[in-house]
């Protein structure tokens, strides 16, 4: 079907922000659409008992929608939820989770808060990655292609970066005639500090080009660090070759009243404000105290770990990453955090290491992928009384949770964080204990 003749009415939203409707008797998914409203459909795609199709036009619009402030939307793959009003972007959220649990992991829950909103709409990520073309035009790419969008205002950057945006495309298009080297551009900013570190991937010769690009954006206001990964030219792979930097290669911020140096090979969060408030959500349900054993594993540079260690709990912090994991133990240092053990392992290999009964509490962080199938049996094998998962891709989560309860764990309480207005992504924090312990 590639016509525009087709009209559909959206029945809900899904994962990933898509509008579901039926089309005949095929299930039918459409960007920028909301449930009740009838659209129009265009260049539909056939997949495998399902159809993909954009929007031609909005037929019969229902209240929450808005008109989306960035002229990109649409195009630009960064956001999905923009042409929705932001406190009913929060009750969609909350369907989608519901949803999400009960179709993937089938799990009803009896009463699923609302997300807590994040402080602002937009301009809320101190971390971003934007790609360059070889004419030195930045930006995002376009959902589901490569095909780059120069986003030329992007809303979800936190404003001190809007500056050091404005001069790396100024001297991105700076030098006419020559193909640009540079592939990605990364930009960590401090809330607490105002300070930025780029992390720039490109194909390069070798030191000198590297320090030539150092060079280009010295200038640039707050910017206290510059790092470069070399990819060869001809490489299919962008993994890097070598490394090279100059000035500050790691961003101090603060976490609660606890400094953090995050080294460019360790992972910062997007939201920091939000991930405090996560935090602060942790510690609250955790109670940890002096005689609490607290495994927290995918730890990172430790923010949460340290966090309960500083309000008295024996810690041990599980990292896989060396540079994440030398912060967190950088971190316990500088702030004074003693009660702390740190190992340098997968998930799965340190909780084969270990026997029932040795931890009271686990703390979970996993990548979007979620977690592997030995490390849910390991950690159905622990028997942890409480666990503590944290996830940044419900899909995941609903397939987790499903195997933990299968494993003899009840979920006891869930909490949603709005860590990304504008797109279909969500946090969660999930506490589950022991049917025994419950």
């Amino acid at each position: 079907m590639n016509t525009e003749s087709d009209s559909v009415v959206i029945d809900r939203l899904i994962a990933g922000g898509w509008g579901m409707a039926r089309c005949g008797s095929l299930v039918t998914f459409v960007r920028e659409t909301i449930p009740g409203e009838r659209v129009r459909i265009k260049q539909a795609q056939m997949h495998n008992g399902y159809q993909t199709a954009a929007l031609a036009a909005v037929l019969e619009a229902v209240p929450e929608r808005t008109i989306p402030l960035c002229h990109d939307y649409g195009v630009c793959g960064g956001c999905q939820l923009q042409h929705i009003d932001a406190q009913a972007q929060l009750r969609y959220k909350h369907h989608i989770v519901q949803e999400t649990l009960f179709r993937i992991g089938h799990i009803q829950l009896d009463s699923i808060a609302l997300p807590l909103a994040s402080p602002t709409p937009f301009h809320y990520r101190s971390w971003m990655r934007f790609v360059v073309d070889t004419n030195g035009a930045l930006g995002l790419h376009q959902e589901g292609t490569h095909r780059l969008v120069e986003t030329l205002d992007c809303l979800l950057p936190v404003k001190p970066l809007k500056a050091v945006l404005t001069g790396l495309r100024e001297r991105l298009r700076g030098e006419q005639g020559s193909r640009n080297p540079i592939d990605q551009v990364e930009l960590r900013h401090s809330l607490a500090f105002g300070t930025t570190v780029l992390i720039f991937r490109a194909a390069i010769a070798g030191k000198q080009q590297a320090h030539d690009v150092f060079e280009r954006f010295a200038s640039l206001p707050g910017v206290v660090g510059q790092v470069l990964y070399q990819r060869q030219t001809g490489q299919k792979s962008k993994r890097s070759a070598c490394r090279y930097s100059i000035g500050e290669d790691s961003l101090m911020e603060r976490f609660h009243d606890l400094t953090f140096s995050i080294n460019d090979r360790s992972f910062m969060q997007a939201q920091w404000p939000m991930y405090e408030t996560i935090g602060h959500m942790l510690c609250e349900w955790v109670q940890p105290g002096d005689r609490l054993r607290v495994l927290e594993l995918y730890a990172g540079i430790g923010c949460l770990g340290l966090s309960l260690a500083r309000q008295g709990a024996l810690v041990t912090l599980v990292e896989a990453n060396s540079y994440a994991l030398r912060d967190a133990r950088n971190a316990a240092k500088v702030n004074h955090i003693g009660r702390t053990r740190f190992r340098l392992a997968k998930a799965e290999t340190y909780l084969a290491s270990l026997q029932p009964g040795e931890c009271d509490v686990v703390i979970l962080d996993p990548p979007r992928a979620g977690l592997s199938k030995d490390c849910l049996g390991a950690l159905i094998r622990l028997q942890a009384p409480r666990i503590f998962y944290l996830s940044c891709d419900t899909p995941s989560l609903a397939r987790d949770l499903s195997r933990l309860r299968a494993g003899g764990y009840h979920v006891l309480r869930l909490q949603n964080f709005d860590m990304f207005p504008q797109t279909a992504h969500l946090e969660t924090l999930v506490e589950l204990v022991r049917r025994s312990s419950a």
